[in-house]
């Protein structure tokens, strides 16, 4: 097997050499600038190829971290609440097919995959733990704007607020089918009643999609 990557029937992720450091951007400079695009794309983000390493890295771990607390936030949420320690950043391995059900992040950016001199290792950067525990507290970052007595106004609110919908539900939906193959609308509804405060019907979840 190529020591580089783990190739799965479906799924092939890339096993990095560990570094001495372990943040988010210390991790993704173990990756080519090649990969980096990648994993941009993966995560529905097009970076220019023109751009140095060390600004993309610095890019796509702002990305990362946004889509943890949002998109990504409540699959990441189910993975860490499953591990013997939460607060732990880094799990020996005895062997990568431990964690091949985790490819698809792996490949996003969220978690790690690397070699050391014993074995291998799972690598949860401190970034990513930190947003998604601290959107559990994100406020509602869509109210709709103070209305005046004036008819016109309040239907500009309401078609900007639907925009916002179908441009958010849309990305949410896309997301998810790239990792996933499919999605649910119950699992939109979760996501988007998470962090606004106007909640929708499956119903309209639905139509807004489909727009």
């Amino acid at each position: 097997m190529n020591k580089g990557r783990l190739n799965m029937t479906e799924q092939t992720f890339t096993i990095i050499k560990k570094p001495q450091e372990m943040g988010l951007e210390d991790l993704l400079t173990r990756y080519k600038k090649s990969q980096l695009l990648e994993m941009g794309e993966s995560l529905a983000v097009t970076f220019p190829k023109s751009w140095k390493k060390g600004k993309l890295i610095e890019s796509l771990a702002d990305k990362i971290v946004e889509q943890a607390q949002t998109i990504y936030n409540e699959v990441l949420e189910q993975v860490i609440d499953t591990l013997p320690d939460k607060e732990q950043t880094m799990y020996y391995l005895e062997t990568v097919d431990s964690i091949k059900n985790l490819a698809p992040l792996i490949k996003k950016g969220f978690f790690f995959a690397a070699e050391t001199n014993d074995g291998y290792v799972f690598i949860i950067p401190e970034e990513v733990i930190e947003a998604v525990d601290s959107a559990k507290g994100v406020e509602d970052s869509a109210e709709p704007a103070e209305s005046s007595a004036d008819d016109s106004n309040d239907e500009v609110v309401e078609n900007v607020s639907t925009h916002q919908a179908v441009k958010s539900l849309t990305k949410w939906k896309n997301q998810l089918l790239s990792i996933y193959g499919t999605y649910s609308t119950s699992h939109l509804q979760s996501i988007w009643n998470r962090y606004y405060s106007e909640e929708l019907s499956l119903e309209e979840i639905d139509e807004l999609v489909s727009k």
